[in-house]
C-alpha cells in the first residue's frame, strides 16, 4: 500500500512539474510568434535552447555568455545589444548569428570575410529573405523561428 501511495505521489509531482515547463516553453514561443519585432534576446534564446547550450532556466546574460564562449566571432553583434537586450535585432544581425552557429559555408565571400553583410547575403541566396530586403530592418517573430527551426533540422540531419 506505501508502494502505491509513493508512486501516485510521484507521479503528481512528474506531472506538475512538466506541465509547468511545458507551459513556460510555449508561454515563450507564444511570445515570439505574435512579436511584429523580434528582440535580440529572443533570437538569442531560440538559437542557444536549439543548439542546446543552456538549460531552459538559465536568463538572459546566461545565454549571451554561452553563446560568445561557443562562438567567440559573435562577440561584436552581441556586444551592440548588450545596453539593451530587448531592442528589436536587425536581419543582417540575424543573418550573422544564425550563419555562425549553425556553420554555414555555402558562399565564398561569407567564407572569406564572416561578416554581416555577406551573412545576410548567404540567407538571400538561401532564398529566406527576398532580393529586395534591406540589412537594416526588423525581423517577424514568425520569420526568426521558421528560420532557426529549418537550420536546426538541416543541422540534425547533417550529423
Amino acid at each position: 500500500m506505501y508502494k502505491i501511495k509513493k508512486t501516485l505521489v510521484f507521479a503528481f509531482l512528474f506531472f506538475f512539474i512538466s506541465t509547468f515547463c511545458f507551459t513556460q516553453s510555449f508561454d515563450f514561443m507564444g511570445e515570439v510568434i505574435n512579436s511584429k519585432e523580434v528582440s535580440f534576446l529572443q533570437v538569442v534564446t531560440l538559437v542557444s535552447q536549439d543548439l542546446s547550450l543552456n538549460s531552459e532556466s538559465a536568463n538572459s546574460a546566461d545565454y549571451t555568455q554561452a553563446l560568445v564562449s561557443v562562438y567567440p566571432k559573435l562577440k561584436k553583434v552581441v556586444d551592440k545589444y548588450a545596453t539593451s537586450v530587448e531592442n528589436p535585432i536587425l536581419v543582417k544581425d540575424f543573418a550573422q548569428i544564425v550563419c555562425t552557429c549553425y556553420d554555414v559555408k555555402t558562399s565564398l565571400m561569407y567564407i572569406l570575410f564572416r561578416t554581416p553583410r555577406y551573412a545576410f547575403r548567404q540567407l538571400i541566396a538561401s532564398g529566406y529573405f527576398p532580393m529586395t530586403m534591406q540589412p537594416n530592418v526588423k525581423l517577424s517573430g514568425v520569420k526568426a523561428l521558421s528560420i532557426i527551426a529549418d537550420f536546426g533540422e538541416n543541422e540534425g540531419e547533417s550529423k
